[in-house]
C-alpha cells in the first residue's frame, strides 16, 4: 500500500524523535543499572516484542542466511553496547554527532564525485571543533567520545550488515531474528557487570520504554517512511538526527551545548545533507 508522502515523512521525523528519547529514558536507566545490562535489557525486550509482532519463520531460514543475521545481529550488539558507553558519559546531542561520522563516512567512500571533497571536509572540521584536545573539557571527556566514534564505526558496520541481510531475508524476518542475536550476545556481559541481576520492578517499566522507543516503535517508523519516500529524501530527512539528538537532551535531560558544540553539529548535519545529494 502507497503511503502519503506527508505522513511518510511525518514517520521518518517521529522514527527519529522516538529513538531519541529512548535514549535519554536509557541514560537515566545508567543510575539504576550498568551499561551492559541497559544494552541487554534494550534488545532483549525489544526482541521479544519483534518475535511476536513478525513472527519469523525460522523453520525457512537457510544457513547462509543464518550466517548474515548473526553478523547482524553482533553488529546490533556491538553498536549498541559501545554507543550506551560513550551516552553514559557524555551529552546525548554529542554522542549521536560524532556517532553520525560513522554512516557519514561510508557514504563518502562509496562516492567519486569532486564535491564529495567538500562534504568530508566539513565533516571533518566538525569533529575537530567537537572534539576535546585535552583529557576533558566541561562535561565532554574525550574518551567519552572516543567511544562514540567507535559506535560509529560500528553503526557503518551495521548498514552493511543490513543490506548484506536484507539481499536474500525478508526484513521482518531478518530484525527480529537480528535482534535475538543481539541479545543473546549482550546476555554474557550483563551478567558479568552485575545489574541485571538486581532489576527492581522500578526499573522494569523504564527498560520497557527504552525497548520500545530506542527499537521497536522507531524501526515500524522507518517502514512506514520508506514505502512512502524516495531513499535520497529518506537519508536526507536522517540528517536532521543530531539536533534532534541535543533537542531531546536539552529538554529531558537538561544537557547543554556551547556555540561551538552546535557548529559542529551544524558542520556535519550540513555535510551529511550534501553527500547524499551528491550520490
Amino acid at each position: 500500500m502507497k503511503i502519503n508522502r506527508q505522513i511518510a515523512w511525518l514517520a521518518a521525523i517521529g522514527a527519529m524523535i522516538s529513538c531519541q528519547v529512548g535514549a535519554t529514558q536509557a541514560k537515566a536507566l545508567f543510575a539504576v543499572i550498568d551499561t551492559a545490562g541497559a544494552t541487554f535489557l534494550r534488545v532483549g525486550i525489544s526482541a521479544l516484542l519483534m518475535l511476536i509482532l513478525f513472527r519469523p519463520r525460522i523453520g525457512q531460514i537457510t544457513r547462509e542466511q543464518w550466517k548474515r543475521i548473526v553478523l547482524y545481529g553482533l553488529s546490533v550488539a556491538a553498536m549498541n553496547f559501545i554507543f550506551y558507553c560513550a551516552l553514559r558519559t557524555t551529552p546525548l546531542g554529542i554522542c549521536v554527532t560524532v556517532e553520525f561520522v560513522g554512516p557519514l563516512s561510508l557514504a563518502l567512500i562509496f562516492s567519486r564525485k569532486p564535491l564529495d571533497f567538500l562534504w568530508t571536509a566539513l565533516a571533518v572540521a566538525g569533529i575537530a571543533l567537537i572534539v576535546p584536545w585535552t583529557e576533558q573539557t566541561g562535561d565532554v571527556p574525550l574518551t567519552g567520545v572516543l567511544l562514540a566514534a567507535t559506535a560509529g564505526v560500528g553503526w557503518a558496520f551495521y548498514i552493511l550488515a543490513t543490506n548484506h541481510v536484507t539481499q536474500i531475508t525478508r526484513a521482518t524476518d531478518a530484525a527480529a531474528l537480528g535482534m535475538s542475536v543481539a541479545a543473546l550476545a549482550t546476555l554474557p556481559l550483563a551478567l558479568f557487570a552485575g545489574g541485571v541481576l538486581h532489576l527492581t520492578p522500578a526499573a522494569t517499566v523504564p527498560a520497557l520504554v527504552v525497548a520500545v522507543f530506542s527499537s521497536a516503535l522507531p524501526f515500524t517508523l522507518e517502514l512506514v517512511a520508506l514505502k512512502g519516500l524516495p531513499e535520497k529524501t529518506f537519508s536526507i530527512t536522517l540528517s536532521v538526527e543530531p539536533a534532534i539528538a541535543a533537542l531531546c537532551g536539552f529538554l529531558i535531560l537538561g544537557e547543554t551545548l556551547t556555540s561551538l558544540q552546535l557548529l559542529a553539529m551544524l558542520c556535519v548535519i550540513i555535510a551529511s545533507i550534501g553527500s547524499t545529494r551528491t550520490k
